[in-house]
């Protein structure tokens, strides 16, 4: 059978320490493409690079992950064209303001094709991330004609998880783990054509479930053993002090799947027993999330208060369905108070940015009055 050659977009920890391998090992030739020259000259050089699976058994934990090429997508840019020309199939995993540029990429090469068969799988930790590509597609043509060809490209939502670190010592080493998810709404695309990239039904079910159990708790957990000057995301999860501190908001995230997503209580306790007790656990030494340091988990805290967010969307799910959401804001008072001391902001502007950011409806707006009170 012919291998399929992918272009993907991003060679930092999670394109090659979790996409590209599984394209490769769904039998697909993959071209890496990069602003990073430094990175990009050594992958053209080796056409290979290695992922090293901590908590895999020993013999087993370093794997070469071959690749067809690599090209800047700065000084490489005639030749990406011509190869973007050809392929049936891009995969993304590149920081969510980088993906204009994808976008534009695309729109220049593909506008004038017939893109029936083309597809688009945005495998950033996104949420609505297909809607949010396409937007960005559509704002480049200006024609009714080359709307509709842009509008022929498949982008379904994506769901994607797993630990990847980058070293910072060796440019071609990568750290992960075993466990991993990724799969796209089968809504959208019935069939990716990629072995290991499945279409899944009840996409948002299994976003959110990964995102309020795993990313919410981990940023949290992170923010406050920075608060506690704990150093190590493997020490903060097993401080029982933050255990405690973070009982009541989590409480009311698992509600928030229950109400808002269909979960049952089982099933919730399942995933959360699992992302908690198996996923991260200072038992297992050689476990990269538990490894990496806590402020490269709670950054861009702002970014992840926004409504549509990990922190602030459960309270909202809770608060339009008449649920009391107050034993949960105490944490998220702690965040913005913190974020704002960081950024030197005064109360007058801390409260102003806080009333853009939720106050656009009534479960909004109470989070907003809630909050401001307090700070």
């Amino acid at each position: 059978m012919e291998r399929q050659l992918i272009i993907h977009f991003g060679a930092g920890s999670l394109g090659r320490g979790f996409i590209v391998p599984i394209l490769t090992d769904s039998n697909c030739d993959v071209i890496v493409v990069d602003v990073n020259e430094k990175l990009i000259n050594k992958l053209k050089q080796t056409l290979e690079y290695t992922i090293y699976i901590a908590d895999e058994e020993e013999g087993k934990r370093e794997r070469k992950i071959k690749i067809k090429g690599a090209l800047s997508s700065i000084n490489d840019i005639d030749e990406l064209k011509r190869v973007l020309k050809e392929v049936k199939t891009v995969t993304t995993s590149v920081r969510k303001e980088n993906l204009v540029h994808v976008a534009k990429l695309i729109s220049e090469v593909w506008r004038f094709d017939d893109n029936e068969t083309r597809k688009v799988l945005c495998c950033e930790n996104l949420e609505n991330a297909s809607d949010y590509f396409k937007k960005l597609l559509f704002s480049t043509v200006s024609d009714d004609k080359t709307l509709e060809q842009m509008k022929k490209i498949v982008v379904p939502d994506t769901m994607v998880d797993r630990g990847c670190s980058a070293s910072l010592e060796d440019d071609l080493l990568v750290y992960t783990e075993k466990f991993f998810e990724i799969g796209v709404d089968r809504e959208v695309i019935k069939d990716t054509n990629i072995k290991l990239i499945p279409a899944v039904d009840n996409l948002k079910q299994h976003f959110y479930r990964k995102r309020f159990l795993l990313n919410t708790y981990a940023d949290s957990v992170a923010f406050l053993g920075l608060k506690y000057n704990i150093s190590t995301f493997g020490e903060a999860i097993c401080d029982g002090k933050i255990q405690k501190e973070l009982k009541p908001y989590f409480d009311l995230v698992k509600k928030s799947l229950e109400v808002g997503f269909g979960m049952n209580t089982e099933e919730i306790e399942k995933w959360n027993d699992f992302y908690r007790n198996k996923r991260n656990t200072r038992n297992d030494p050689n476990a990269t999330s538990n490894k990496r340091a806590l402020s490269d988990i709670a950054r861009d805290m702002w970014r992840k208060l926004e409504r549509e967010e990990r922190f602030i969307k459960p309270l909202l799910i809770l608060k339009d369905n008449n649920y009391n959401i107050d034993p949960g804001l105490n944490l998220i008072r702690d965040m913005v108070e913190s974020e704002a001391k960081k950024s030197n902001m005064s109360k007058h502007e801390l409260i102003n940015k806080i009333k853009d950011m939720w106050a656009i409806d009534a479960s909004g707006e109470y989070i907003f009055n809630y909050i401001s009170e307090l700070v």
